[in-house]
């Protein structure tokens, strides 16, 4: 109400009893109705007077009555607006987020840090933007970084520091994630054992991944001279050893996972590679078949056996060209087998490039601590230990060795890192693993490429970048390395996680899937593609049916399939029992017959543009009484680059 219409309000006067008469009351009737009957009656003073408190009075009231309404109105306003409040934003965005609408709890969070920036605001919204359904990690993660900086409480902040380390994990930033493990181990200041172990695992864990191995050996060593009976730890560092070619230090550690879990699947399968990685045959066999009695349907121990039998014993299996896995049968190497083949070659390959990078992190264990830790683990792996018959260093009383021994231990695993002797003996034990698992074709990249310029008739014309290329087994991006100036766009996939970390290094790949480049290839829109490369892939494969159909589908017209094989000689079928398309070699390795390959290209719409012989040499094998043997000696193996073309 305007101020100026108060002027135009009646206003009451007092009666002579000094108390004011207001419209409903009789005084009031009656001084009226006085008032009325002597029109013509002057105005006293004491009449102004009344006549000033009235108007006063009124006008107070009014005042304070407007004040009222506009002392209330901006609670009103709140209230009918209360969900536009930070209060209002966090409690819709916790009902968004219950119901699984996270993007919408994201932008309510958001505009409630907006509003009043707090570490739980912070917190709350880096969780929402991690969710696997939004999976906006780099968001998250500056999310969580402001929240650890506002939080005085230290828990809260370790905790926001693990979950940035598994963000960084899951965006393959091993790196980033070490840097905030380690922030977690300078925290715990306490030196609890059990709060030690756990930190320095997951930092030793991403230095893995990193390929930091000399420092993730010493935080892993940290953990077993903490945690003894921790499994993770103890196969990790074997792992390493085996990667690196110290297989003895690894053969010690996979015992001392199975002294305390004899039956433990990942140590027998690490035990028997590091024997088949070596040349070991025998004991190979014999580990892998103790695996196999842990897990009879794992595919990846079962190929193993199978490449290490005589093949002529399989009779007319080998002539069956469309069947699975039935009667044992596996027409091409599982997945995991080929995964865990190349993620050990990158390992190595990444450590001979750089076998000693500089430190970065800080292992922290508490020896003086670690009693009673052991004696916990030692409690709890006491009946397993107990149960392990035959363990020639299992203790008497079933306790954990002791304090020192593991220390010990974890001195000898990063000793054994030194460069110098390190580098030499990866070096030697990378050329052996390649001779016996078939790894010898040299040069194969360079070849390729020359051979598609000259099918696509592509000769010194660098920069045109037309090609479509899909690179199949992409390994550490040398393919990428070499078409790049032909490219205008390659996509690289590998079934090994290493594999497409060392391609995505190189920064070169527009496209990189982690994945069966058989399933790949079903995937991909038809002709899309100029060129699809397969180099060192397809010997993984016996029957090449469905990849050939597959590569003939999503190249154009006109376009090129560039890949590797072994060649399986004639003389080679008839002695495994008659004329085989494909055969498997003691390498794990498929061997193909020409005839088989040139029946393929003409099936599914090719015709070869070039067939070159490949020759090299592998570790030579001796069978006596359907074993397998190491011999000293090397042998010649055939192989054949071919390039195909679409009709």
């Amino acid at each position: 109400m305007a101020r100026g219409t108060l002027k135009s309000l009646k206003r009451t006067r007092p009666d002579k009893g000094g108390k004011s008469s207001g419209s409903g009351s009789s005084g009031g009737a009656a001084a009226a109705a006085s008032a009325a009957a002597q029109p013509g009656a002057p105005a006293g003073p004491g009449d102004d007077l009344d006549d000033i408190v009235s108007w006063l009075n009124c006008e107070c009231l009014v005042s304070l009555l407007l004040v009222g309404v506009l002392a209330a109105l901006p609670f009103n306003l709140q209230s009918n607006d209360f969900l536009h409040a930070r209060e209002g934003f966090v409690t819709r965005a916790e009902d968004y987020y219950n119901s699984g609408a996270f993007d919408k709890a994201a932008v309510l969070y958001d505009r409630a840090v907006a509003l009043e920036e707090t570490p739980e605001g912070h917190l709350y919204l880096a969780e929402t933007l991690a969710h696997p359904d939004l999976n906006r990690v780099h968001e998250a993660i500056r999310h969580y970084t402001r929240a650890a900086e506002l939080f005085d409480d230290e828990d809260e902040r370790v905790g926001i520091w693990k979950s940035v380390g598994k963000l960084y994990n899951d965006i393959d930033r091993p790196d980033l994630a070490a840097d905030s493990y380690q922030r977690v181990l300078d925290s715990y200041a306490d030196g609890d054992p059990t709060d030690l172990a756990e930190a320095n695992l997951q930092l030793g864990l991403s230095l893995l991944d990193g390929y930091r191995f000399r420092e993730a050996v010493e935080h892993l060593g940290a953990v077993t001279a903490l945690k003894p009976t921790n499994g993770l730890a103890q196969l990790s560092i074997a792992d390493t050893q085996r990667d690196l070619g110290n297989a003895e230090a690894a053969v010690q550690r996979y015992r001392r996972v199975m002294k305390h879990r004899p039956r433990d699947f990942t140590a027998l399968t690490g035990l028997a590679f590091t024997y088949h990685g070596n040349g070991s045959y025998e004991k190979a066999i014999s580990t892998y078949h103790k695996a196999q009695a842990v897990n009879p349907t794992a595919p990846e121990v079962e190929y193993a056996l199978r490449a290490l039998r005589n093949p002529a014993a399989d009779g007319e299996k080998g002539n069956n060209r469309s069947g699975g896995h039935g009667g044992g049968q596996l027409l091409r190497a599982p997945p995991g087998y080929v995964s865990f083949l190349f993620d050990l070659v990158g390992k190595r390959k990444s450590f001979l490039e750089n076998p000693d990078p500089e430190p970065r992190t800080r292992p922290r264990s508490l020896a003086a601590n670690t009693s009673d830790a052991k004696k916990a683990d030692a409690d709890a792996a006491k009946p397993e230990a107990e149960a392990a018959v035959g363990q020639e260093d299992a203790e008497e009383d079933g306790a954990t060795p002791a304090v020192d021994e593991e220390s010990q231990a974890a001195a000898a695993d990063v000793a054994a890192l030194e460069t110098e002797a390190a580098v030499a003996r990866a070096r030697d034990a990378m050329k052996e693993f390649n001779l016996i698992f078939g790894i010898v074709f040299k040069h194969l990249v360079p070849m390729i490429r020359d051979f598609v310029q000259d099918a696509l008739q592509m000769r010194n014309i660098d920069g045109w970048h037309w090609l479509d290329v899909l690179d199949l087994g992409c390994g550490s991006g040398e393919v990428a390395l070499a078409f790049r100036g032909l490219s205008n766009r390659i996509v690289g996939v590998d079934i090994s996680k290493v594999a497409i970390a060392l391609s995505r290094r190189t920064k070169l790949y527009n496209e990189l899937h982690h994945a069966d480049f058989s399933a790949v290839l079903e995937v991909i829109d038809a002709s899309t593609m100029d060129v699809v490369t397969a180099a060192d892939s397809l010997p993984y494969f016996g029957d090449l049916e469905g990849l050939f159909a597959s590569a003939a589908a999503v190249l154009r017209g006109g376009g090129v399939f560039a890949f590797n094989l072994d060649t399986l000689e004639s003389t080679s079928s008839r002695r495994s029992g008659g004329n085989r398309p494909f055969l498997l070699r003691h390498t794990g390795r498929w061997m193909h017959s020409p005839s088989y390959v040139r029946e393929l290209a003409v099936v599914h719409g090719f015709r070869i543009v070039r067939e070159v012989a490949l020759r090299s040499e592998v570790r030579d094998v001796v069978w006596e009484d359907g074993e397998l043997l190491a011999s000293d000696k090397l042998v010649p193996v055939q192989g054949a680059v071919y390039v195909l073309q679409k009709k």
